[in-house]
């Protein structure tokens, strides 16, 4: 099972765009936990991924900080620093997924 990180500060618009498609073209079976890390977004942004992510996974995760995390690549390192799995997937909220791209994913690394 792999956990999928989903980045989000901000773009309301693209982040609507991105957990739509997120949801529709993921093999939820192969999603152990989705993980919404909202970086202190201002326009609600992370609330619509919740919305929208929370029809299709069971178990989601909203991670925010009053100070913010600082980007991407603090978000990652937050998740690494608490995570026990040995995969996980990090889809940035300005990120459109194709159809399969997990189970594709998945078997690129086995």
């Amino acid at each position: 099972m792999i956990d999928i990180l989903f980045p989000v500060h901000n773009r309301v618009e693209f982040t609507k765009v991105s957990a739509d498609a997120l949801a529709r073209h993921t093999n939820k079976s192969l999603v152990r936990v989705v993980y919404i890390y909202d970086d202190k977004s201002v326009d609600g942004a992370g609330k619509q991924a919740y919305r929208i992510l929370r029809s299709t996974f069971k178990n989601i995760v909203i991670v925010s900080s009053f100070q913010g995390f600082g980007g991407p690549v603090e978000i990652m390192n937050d998740y690494i620093r608490q995570s026990t799995v040995e995969m996980f997937a990090k889809i940035d909220n300005d990120t459109v997924v194709c159809p399969q791209w997990l189970d594709i994913c998945c078997q690129v690394m086995e």
